[in-house]
């Protein structure tokens, strides 16, 4: 009897384990920018619905930085995609770093969404370039929204598209 209930609660603890993991999206990799021209910081939540980002009252609105480095040089493409809904503009951009993991700058091109109080669907493309200070190797991801905006978003990721040349390098 005993063996039967240490097996029942072996099976029982793998499906709660996998059916937590099938569950796990990217939406927790989110992290408040520290950047002083946020302050006061936002109010940064977590639900069913979503990830909330509120109260945007620092001098550049609010932002969030991806805690995840992903691999990518100049000439790929960063893809950021997400179900949204808010106020105000969201801007997505990449925060670049050398393959070992250096920061050298954020990135130079910006891309911009108008928020709308239903959810919507978007994908943003950013091109990933070198910095003045190094090759980028690495990238992470960089959304905010302007001085007295809020946003809502769930089911986000971040995809590097890569360089035509490296397609085909791959071949």
């Amino acid at each position: 009897m005993k063996v039967q209930n240490l097996l029942n609660a072996a099976v029982f603890s793998l499906l709660v384990f996998t059916v937590g993991a099938e569950e796990k999206s990217m939406d927790d990799s989110w992290v408040l920018n520290p950047w002083g021209g946020y302050k006061p910081y936002s109010k940064l939540e977590r639900s069913e619905e979503g990830v909330h980002l509120s109260k945007a009252e620092g001098k550049y609105g609010a932002g969030l930085n991806f805690r995840k480095q992903i691999p990518a040089k100049a000439g790929d493409k960063a893809v950021f995609q997400a179900q949204i809904k808010g106020t105000g503009t969201l801007l997505f951009r990449t925060q670049d770093y050398t393959e070992k993991g250096k920061w050298l700058s954020v990135g130079s091109v910006i891309a911009r969404v108008q928020l709308t109080p239903e959810w919507k669907d978007v994908c943003l493309t950013v091109p990933v370039k070198n910095q003045k200070n190094g090759n980028t190797g690495r990238i992470s991801g960089f959304i905010a929204v302007e001085k007295g905006g809020e946003l809502w978003f769930r089911n986000s990721s971040i995809t590097i598209e890569k360089s035509e040349s490296d397609q085909k390098e791959t071949k």
